[in-house]
């Protein structure tokens, strides 16, 4: 699994390269607002942490129990994700993926002895996304985000599965290098997510 991970990661990682390259000697094409609006960006990589994540809220029909125990209740440390994506010429969309980790220690307990243990389980999202720009402002922007891929059960504790995230609001702040961004929406990287994104 830890293979896995790491080849996904130097995979954004080259693509992030590759499309850098093309970024520097091809010029952002604008056709939609002034040059003079806009924040000339390419690429960005963003860092984000979601809380009620899907998996946390589906983790009872998710978790497998043995006969005569009966799910209680889960904790999580919320959705933490890496995603890289691409802009396109125009600037109203915006391609790429993302990688996700969330840990779940999931209450389960025994009917007859009434004892309690608990399940410590490790989920990793891998999903392509899509951003679509409504306002692209020189230091601020809006912005929807879908992403569907695959859920991952590390651990083999729980069941792994569809992955998916949709917010129909997101926005984004600050200069042409480093901004802080908030999304708000439904899905395995949480209701509400907030971060940090480099723009290059």
């Amino acid at each position: 699994m830890k293979k896995t991970i790491i080849i996904i990661a130097c995979a954004l990682l080259s693509c992030a390269a590759v499309n850098a390259q093309e970024a520097a000697t091809t010029p952002r094409k604008v056709n939609y607002q002034s040059k003079a609006t806009l924040r000339p960006t390419h690429n960005e990589f963003n860092l984000s942490y979601g809380i009620s994540t899907f998996t946390k809220i589906g983790a009872k029909s998710r978790v497998p129990v043995e006969v005569g125990s009966q799910f209680g209740s889960a904790k999580s440390t919320g959705a933490i994700a890496l995603e890289y994506q691409h802009y396109s010429n125009n600037g109203r969309f915006a391609f790429g993926g993302l990688l996700a980790y969330e840990h779940l220690d999931c209450k389960i307990n025994d009917l007859v002895t009434s004892a309690s243990g608990t399940k410590k389980i490790d989920y990793i999202c891998v999903m392509p996304s899509i951003k679509s720009i409504w306002v692209n402002q020189a230091h601020m922007s809006f912005y929807s985000h879908v992403a569907a891929g695959v859920l991952i059960d590390a651990s083999k504790s729980g069941s792994g599965g569809f992955a998916f995230q949709v917010d129909p609001f997101g926005m984004d702040f600050g200069g042409d290098k480093f901004r802080g961004f908030v999304q708000l929406g439904f899905g395995n990287l949480g209701i509400v997510q907030a971060g940090i994104k480099t723009c290059f």
